[in-house]
């Protein structure tokens, strides 16, 4: 069951059921993610590239101290790589208990919901449906993809990055 269909199941009927969620883009596609992961947002930064991972992991930066791995979200929704310029965006968030970056193309602007317009239902090709928890749909025109962090990265993806600099 997905965080939406849990919010969904309990939810009784009541307006102030507000929910907020950050929303961006990649691509022609708008993205959520729910606004209490969101630790920080940075304009791009150059990464310490880390040699032996997977092609959406774009290296890794210090954040007052901390070694941050960052995510392509372009790359990782196989829509090819991006090539980050002053115009991207990485978002700093808490996934699994561990802090990351995800670089975006732009971010849009935090959306603030009732829980009732949250919809689980979704037939959506472009991403596996295993990272996509839910849907906001706001008067049939913009349709923003609510993400499942939790599972586009794994603690294996987070960790290889970490293993790889302390080796160095």
């Amino acid at each position: 069951m997905t965080n939406i269909e849990n919010i969904m199941n309990n939810i009784q009927n009541n307006d102030t059921d507000l929910l907020q969620f950050l929303s961006f883009k990649v691509g022609n596609e708008v993205y959520g993610v729910d606004i209490h992961s969101i630790i920080e947002i940075k304009g791009w930064s150059n990464t310490l590239s880390i040699p032996k991972t997977p092609e959406y992991m774009m290296g890794v930066f210090n954040l007052r101290g901390s070694i941050i791995p960052i995510f392509a979200l372009r790359a990782k929704f196989e829509m090819g790589n991006t090539n980050p310029d002053k115009t991207n965006v990485v978002i700093i968030l808490s996934c699994n208990n561990k802090t990351i970056g995800i670089l975006v193309d732009v971010v849009l602007d935090i959306i603030t919901v009732n829980a009732h317009e949250l919809s689980s239902y979704f037939e959506y090709s472009n991403i596996s449906e295993k990272f996509i928890d839910g849907f906001i749909n706001r008067d049939n025109e913009l349709m923003i993809i609510l993400l499942m962090i939790e599972s586009l990265f794994t603690n294996r993806d987070i960790d290889q990055a970490r293993e790889v600099i302390e080796d160095q």
